[in-house]
């Protein structure tokens, strides 16, 4: 039978341990159990018919290309997290609103290598500011929506973050809207910039 699978990942939501044990992700999945369980007597009927789908493709402008002085304030801001995770703190994991995995999975050498593919980005991006050159200020993207009757799912090629999904359900009028994250490829995060203040929009 044709089947379908929802990832519904957002950009900005994950688990207490990203790169848990066996042992973390059967809690998480004992309380995710636990939550549909509860959630079970409050379900809506839906019918399931008709089965329609579209696709559209929209043009999303992109974040503002930072200054070279925030790209060698952000390189300052990695060398200082490769220093502390080698040198001074192990268990580090938090750099650049990025959560390395746990300390049991990556090495500091590991994380500080990880961090250093953010120097070197930022290093390319003074190159092409001091060379003249400006990024795309806007980017193509696919989505797509499926009917099931009263349910509906929106479909995109990237991780919504929590508050855009939130915006699409209050303005669906089916009965149950799905949020579909990473479909038909990899976009990156797609945020709803409004409620979000200067600094998070800058750099999400």
């Amino acid at each position: 039978a044709p089947a379908m699978v929802l990832q519904g990942c957002c950009g900005d939501v994950h688990p207490r341990h990203m790169c848990g044990t066996p042992q973390q992700a059967a809690t998480l999945g004992r309380r995710l159990g636990e939550a549909a369980v509860k959630a079970l007597p409050t379900l809506l009927p839906a019918r399931t018919a008709p089965l329609t789908h579209a696709w559209k493709t929209i043009e999303l402008p992109c974040q503002p290309m930072p200054t070279r002085t925030e790209c060698e304030q952000q390189m300052a801001t990695c060398e200082s997290f490769i220093e502390e995770v080698t040198q001074r703190d192990p268990e580090a994991t938090w750099v650049l609103g990025y959560n390395h995995p746990e300390s049991c999975w990556f090495t500091p050498e590991e994380r500080a290598a990880g961090t250093q593919l953010s120097i070197d980005y930022f290093r390319e991006l003074i190159r092409m500011i001091d060379a003249g050159q400006e990024l795309s200020r806007t980017l193509m993207l696919t989505l797509g929506a499926v009917r099931f009757g009263d349910v509906a799912a929106a479909l995109s090629p990237g991780e919504n973050f929590a508050i855009t999904g939130f915006r699409v359900r209050v303005r669906s009028p089916y009965v149950h809207t799905l949020i579909g994250g990473d479909t038909n490829g990899l976009f990156g995060y797609i945020l709803s910039l409004i409620h979000i203040s200067e600094p998070t929009r800058r750099y999400a």
